[in-house]
């Protein structure tokens, strides 16, 4: 058996950002996994953490997922590429629990600096910066207390990173668990 993470202490507080810095392959995108409890069911998984100073277990951390605490994954291909957009953003909306889904799709895109437009379209036909706004748009439309961005502006341009920017001001905690 290899660990592939060991000695990691992470506090990370209400409107901190914190970023993991460390060479590919160092363990941050494995971290991200282990806070969410999504590591597989072979992995071996010590230590322990707490949200709001009390400990949750794994499969409570996998509840928290999607709605207290979101993962902006690493790559696009998170992304359904066999449904629109649209209809993935509004399953986002729905599992956030916003009553309204069309309206909270449009509402996201936009403050992603995304039109409408986009709602039509599948994955494949989105530039990579594109896609991940979208990544973005779905991460953010709850309220969730803890962001895990795993590199969130790569495929960004210049121009569009401020869209890509996990909070926009919107309020949760982002915490990049690789930059």
């Amino acid at each position: 058996m290899v660990p592939g993470l060991t000695g990691m202490d992470l506090d990370v507080a209400a409107g901190e950002v914190v970023a993991l810095v460390g060479a590919s392959g160092a363990g941050k995108s494995l971290l991200a996994h282990a806070v969410l409890g999504l590591l597989p069911p072979n992995a071996l998984e010590g230590g322990r953490v707490l949200v709001d100073g009390a400990e949750v277990a794994p499969a409570d951390r996998r509840r928290l997922a999607g709605r207290d605490v979101v993962l902006l994954p690493q790559s696009v291909t998170f992304l359904d590429p066999v449904a629109t957009v649209g209809a993935q953003v509004r399953r986002s909306a729905r599992l956030a629990g916003l009553p309204d889904p069309r309206t909270a799709a449009v509402a996201a895109l936009r403050r992603h600096g995304l039109g409408p437009e986009v709602l039509r379209r599948y994955p494949h036909e989105l530039s990579g910066g594109m896609a991940r706004r979208v990544l973005v748009a779905m991460g953010t439309l709850g309220s969730p207390r803890l962001i895990l961005a795993d590199e969130p502006r790569p495929a960004c341009s210049t121009r569009a990173r401020r869209p890509c920017s996990p909070s926009c001001g919107r309020g949760p905690t982002p915490a990049a668990a690789s930059c």
